[in-house]
């Protein structure tokens, strides 16, 4: 009887030990991490996460806590960097170890079942070879040898655009950059910012930008059990992503069409495309036209010393070409303050420790 009793007693207690840690552990910032916003018991930092506009949050997390901090989402650890010099530290000095992607069920296996190189792990088959093509093709030799002509040509008419509608300069920018992607990936100018695939691709990347947002989708990669749960009381986020696939689809479908249909009129051509087709590589690939805003510059004494520059390395009889770059220390810094204020995305694709314990305070 005794017997009995002491293993009832052993019983309860390690029941309730384990509800006790399940209720204080899972959510806890473990020792070691760079420190952040409180945390709640099982949840972490859910609670504290917006929907939208997160890069606001995290900027005045940024400001309290410093530029390396961890917030917690359940039992998973995110650490969020905050400052360029952290990035290149970790992100690419320490590359081998911080490559990996953090699992994500809604753009991996709803989204782009796969065929997103942004999202692949390092040890995916189909990584190694697009980015090996990507590197070849868009690396720096490859920008000197073959694409020089196009950024030429589409800044021209960049310049055009701007002195003839100064007002919606952001828009001319934005065409620019998109051009140039598209002609070098495709051989498929970008006219004008309303050119569709221009509105389309616009439309994809603004919606693909907020589903990775922390807090945006229901973390069925922490709880499982919550795709189970009707999605109408999760704000329809299946929807979200199956409607999303389709319309990506739709689009890359389109140009792919196109591509071919060049090809059969005109030939091959010396492009992305092409030179994935012509490999018979995998063709699924999305290379996502660069969708950069550089701000409007307020201040006219920049805007003269910048000026001032150009005038004295490149002369009055031309427009700065690729080769002037290295030449202009002053513009180079005016272009990163410039990305540093209006980013292409202010929130990258997150990464994940292959090993060891992640990010420490440096």
């Amino acid at each position: 009887m005794a017997d009995y009793i002491n293993i009832s007693v052993l019983f309860w207690v390690l029941l309730g030990a384990s509800v006790l840690y399940a209720l204080t552990v899972p959510g806890r910032r473990g020792k070691g991490l760079p420190h952040g916003p409180p945390t709640l018991p099982i949840i972490g930092n859910l609670h504290q996460m917006p929907t939208r506009k997160a890069y606001i949050k995290f900027a005045e997390w940024a400001k309290q806590y410093g530029d390396m901090y961890s917030i917690k989402i359940g039992s998973t650890t995110t650490v969020v960097l905050s400052s360029r010099r952290l990035v290149k530290e970790i992100l690419e000095r320490r590359g081998a170890v911080t490559a990996g992607r953090p699992a994500s069920y809604a753009l991996e296996k709803l989204v782009f079942r796969g065929h997103f190189i942004t999202i692949q792990q390092p040890d995916a088959p189909m990584y190694r070879v697009s980015k090996k093509l990507l590197h070849q093709y868009f690396g720096e030799p490859a920008i000197d040898r073959s694409h020089l002509r196009i950024i030429n040509a589409e800044a021209t008419q960049l310049i055009r655009d701007v002195m003839v509608d100064p007002d919606n300069f952001p828009h001319h920018a934005h065409r620019y950059a998109n051009s140039f992607t598209m002609s070098a990936t495709y051989g498929i100018r970008t006219p004008s910012h309303d050119t569709p695939h221009l509105v389309a691709i616009t439309k994809i990347t603004s919606q693909t930008a907020s589903l990775i947002v922390p807090g945006r989708l229901p973390p069925v990669d922490i709880f499982p059990f919550l795709k189970l749960v009707p999605e109408r009381l999760l704000g329809n986020w299946v929807t979200l992503c199956t409607d999303l696939q389709k319309a990506s689809d739709k689009l890359y479908t389109s140009i792919l069409g196109a591509v071919m249909e060049r090809r059969k009129a005109k030939g091959p051509q010396d492009t992305f495309a092409d030179i994935c087709i012509d490999n018979k590589e995998d063709r699924h690939y999305f290379v996502g036209p660069d969708h950069t805003h550089p701000d409007a510059l307020c201040y006219p004494e920049i805007l003269k010393r910048a000026h001032a520059e150009i005038d004295m390395v490149v002369g009055e009889d031309r427009t700065p070409v690729w080769d002037d770059f290295a030449k202009l220390p002053y513009i180079n810094q005016l272009i990163k303050e410039t990305q540093r204020l209006r980013p292409a995305t202010p929130i990258a694709f997150p990464h994940k420790a292959l090993k060891g314990d992640g990010p420490r305070p440096l």
